[in-house]
């Protein structure tokens, strides 16, 4: 899905770009209580393991590389934040920043869900959206061929985190 938005940078000038939503899930093996605790309150169990640079066992953040293969990888500033506990769920709102030539990448806002599926079976989800940096030309590249980068990119880091979570 793409909106159009047309928002102010707070300095009086309007920038503009199409938001797009990205959204996908993948099934995790365990019982949603134990997988909830390390998702929602041990960050570091969980991001460490994928984390690039880890922070301190203090901090909701790590720097993680992301992306569709060695050729298409970027390291992003994960920052997460506090945990909204539902019946049978818990959301992880997560922003990811790129590092570096940032202009040229886009930030992520999301949201990680765990949610029971069955017994010894939940879900892991994640849904969010970006800007498309970089005016017409974001558009045309995004079009092309970064949208679907960005898809595969969401479902290898909901992967890691599956993978360590079951672990």
């Amino acid at each position: 899905m793409v909106e159009k938005l047309v928002a102010s940078d707070g300095k009086g000038k309007q920038k503009s770009g199409s938001v797009i939503f990205v959204s996908d899930f993948v099934h995790i093996n365990g019982e949603l209580d134990s997988l909830m605790a390390k998702l929602a309150y041990d960050h570091a169990s969980w991001l460490a393991p994928i984390a690039n640079e880890t922070a301190s066992l203090e901090s909701s953040g790590a720097k993680v590389k992301v992306g569709s293969g060695v050729l298409m990888a970027k390291t992003v500033d994960v920052v997460l934040g506090e945990p909204r506990i539902r019946p049978n769920a818990v959301v992880v709102p997560m922003v990811w920043t790129p590092t570096g030539t940032s202009k040229l990448f886009p930030t992520l806002e999301a949201d990680l869900e765990l949610s029971a599926l069955d017994s010894g079976v939940c879900r892991l989800g994640i849904t969010g959206r970006y800007r498309v940096p970089l005016g017409v030309i974001g558009e045309v590249v995004n079009n092309a061929f970064m949208h679907r980068i960005a898809e595969d990119t969401i479902r290898r880091f909901l992967t890691q985190i599956a993978s360590v979570l079951e672990s």
